[in-house]
């Protein structure tokens, strides 16, 4: 009886890790985890996102980097309010970095998307503990972020 119960959990662990590294670098688009990380946004109004633990040999260890990638679009009176707010450079723009790269065009746009940094707006969005870029599409309202806890 012991033995079945032994196999029953080992199968079951199997299963549960292997589900969650197939499905570790899909895109999501639950908007809690983005409103609880990106408290300063007022009305995200949808996302569409990655995230993912790198580990070394296959084992969750506790210098594990968690990191994000996506894109969300939220309110247009605060979107206007920080175009405006800040100064804003225009980088060459890399969707890549963290695990599998993120595709720009899950997010539809009325118009060309135009990415600006500022280390200002940065700083004041980050989340914390984290580390990372965060762009803002000056043309649709849409947020860049790539982030890490390292």
């Amino acid at each position: 009886m012991n033995k079945i119960i032994t196999i029953v959990i080992l199968c079951f662990c199997l299963f549960s890790i292997s589900s969650c590294q197939t499905k570790k670098n899909e895109y999501r688009t639950d908007l809690e985890p983005i409103i609880n990380r990106f408290s300063v946004f007022t009305d995200i109004q949808k996302s569409y996102w990655k995230t993912s633990v790198d580990k070394e040999d296959n084992r969750l260890i506790p210098t594990s980097d968690y990191w994000m990638a996506g894109f969300f679009a939220f309110n247009s009176e605060q979107f206007e309010s920080f175009k405006a707010e800040y100064e804003w450079e225009f980088p060459q723009m890399d969707f890549g970095g963290f695990g599998e790269s993120v595709d720009p065009s899950v997010i539809d746009s009325a118009s060309e998307k135009k990415w600006g940094y500022n280390q200002e707006f940065n700083d004041l969005v980050m989340p914390k503990k984290f580390s990372g870029s965060i762009f803002l599409d000056i043309n649709n309202g849409i947020i860049f972020f790539k982030i890490n806890t390292q």
